[in-house]
């Protein structure tokens, strides 16, 4: 995964004050960076209608990979540790200093995070709750940071062309073989998914690395679960939506070119297009795709 950014999904219904009428802010759903100052917004509304908000935070930051009620915040200064509450009020922040991570990944619970250094020898995964180190794994040759279970206890990286299972006895098994590999452990971390570029994806179970293949379109370029569904997004806008069986239950297309694909909440997907400068959010609570489109802040860079 490449280009884009990761966020946070608290849908509220818009109540008023009881006894006065005055409507309540809407709900914020996410967040975006705004490039020229390096702010941080809030995308505030309801999914199919959502927009740019209020400021969140001044900054300044070049890039940021929010999860949850956590965000980390790049800057020229070094990296942060941002916690906010359920309207995206920043409550804490937790200066980690300068680190060679590139692109890290959180898990589902934003209660880890998975990052790998520039070089690409060694990887480790990192505790939301105060920033300290939980386990590291070194070996000869590029590492990437793929995706992260709920737990922190497995983890998918990428070498060269292969991906692999880093579980808890620090063996790598591996999973996938071809070339741009993408990956997303299921709610709970038991179950990963993976697809390559030519478009095979497969089902695995985390235990016992045993897996089964589908076919898929090729140019995958983000794979996202949605409670028991598996979204796969692809280059060419097409997107696929299967079941825990590997069944196909819903295809659509974007019309647009997405680099990625992050969950931002429950039956909530952003895609980015980087080429129109357009992020879309895709509303699956009820069963079809709704779109909102948004000019396109690019907060996380994979």
């Amino acid at each position: 995964m490449r280009h884009l950014s990761i966020g946070v999904f608290f849908l509220a219904a818009l109540v008023c004050w009881a006894g006065s009428g005055r409507v309540l802010p809407p709900p914020a759903v996410d967040v975006a960076l705004e490039p020229e100052g390096g702010h941080l917004l809030a995308v505030e509304g309801v999914a199919g209608r959502l927009s740019l908000g209020r400021r969140i935070w001044d900054g300044p930051a070049e890039s940021v990979w929010p999860a949850g009620s956590r965000a980390l915040v790049r800057s020229a200064a070094g990296w942060q540790l941002l916690t906010w509450n359920e309207s995206l009020t920043v409550t804490g922040v937790l200066d980690l200093g300068s680190q060679d991570w590139v692109a890290p990944v959180w898990n589902a619970r934003a209660s880890a995070w998975l990052a790998c250094g520039e070089q690409g020898g060694h990887c480790r995964v990192y505790r939301a709750a105060d920033g300290s180190l939980v386990r590291e794994i070194r070996v000869a040759g590029g590492l990437r940071a793929l995706s992260l279970s709920d737990d922190g206890g497995a983890a998918l990286l990428g070498q060269e062309d292969r991906a692999a299972l880093w579980r808890e006895n620090d063996d790598l098994v591996p999973v996938a073989t071809g070339e741009g590999i993408v990956g997303a452990f299921a709610p709970g971390g038991g179950r990963l998914a993976t697809i390559d570029a030519a478009g095979t994806l497969a089902f695995t179970d985390v235990r016992s690395a045993a897996s089964r293949q589908v076919e898929a379109p090729p140019g995958a370029v983000g794979l996202v679960w949605s409670g028991d569904f598996l979204l796969t997004v692809h280059g060419s806008g097409e997107f696929r939506r299967w079941d825990e069986q590997a069944r196909e239950v819903l295809a659509g297309n974007c019309g647009c070119q997405p680099v990625g694909a992050w969950a931002v909440g429950s039956g909530l997907v952003r895609l980015h297009d980087s080429l129109k400068h357009i992020t879309h959010f895709l509303d699956f609570e009820r069963g079809e795709a709704a779109f909102t489109l948004l000019p396109a802040f690019a907060p996380e860079v994979r």
